[in-house]
């Protein structure tokens, strides 16, 4: 995995070999806490799954002090700091479009737990910007009522 500077953080990546053209995109959220992305990578083989399919990229995102902003005031550092993770995601999702052409029509996030949390957040919040996500342990931390669930 390689790992790209952002901001006060960084992101880890997968590419496999001989990807395809226009390859589609997972962002794996790790869990909050003890979560990191290089665990998330173990925890999650979705880097051996690329390498496979030979069809995405995998990008592994740093929260901070391990831990996402979920919304809510939810869970640990970042969610009592108001830290702008939804900032955060989206800055990363543009520069890895840039950097290897992925089809953004085919952007999914996965997330574990306070990821998890993360992912269904992000997907309220700009709905356009993913395809889908999948969400292991966790939900909204709250229903958010500043953003329109139709």
């Amino acid at each position: 995995m390689r790992y790209i500077p952002l901001g006060s953080r960084r992101y880890g990546v997968h590419v496999p070999r001989r990807v395809a053209k226009s390859p589609a995109l997972v962002v794996a959220l790790h869990g909050g806490g003890l979560g990191s992305p290089e665990q998330h990578a173990r925890m999650t083989g979705w880097s051996a799954l690329a390498d496979r399919e030979r069809s995405f990229v995998v990008v592994y995102p740093e929260g901070l002090k391990a831990t996402w902003n979920a919304g809510n005031g939810a869970l640990g550092y970042a969610g009592r700091s108001g830290v702008d993770d939804v900032g955060y995601l989206s800055s990363m999702l543009l520069d890895v479009a840039r950097r290897y052409a992925i089809d953004d029509r085919r952007v999914y996030l996965s997330g574990f737990s306070n990821g998890s949390m993360m992912a269904h957040r992000y997907a309220a919040e700009d709905p356009g910007l993913v395809a889908a996500i999948a969400g292991v342990a966790g939900g909204f931390s709250a229903i958010p009522t500043d953003v329109p669930i139709s």
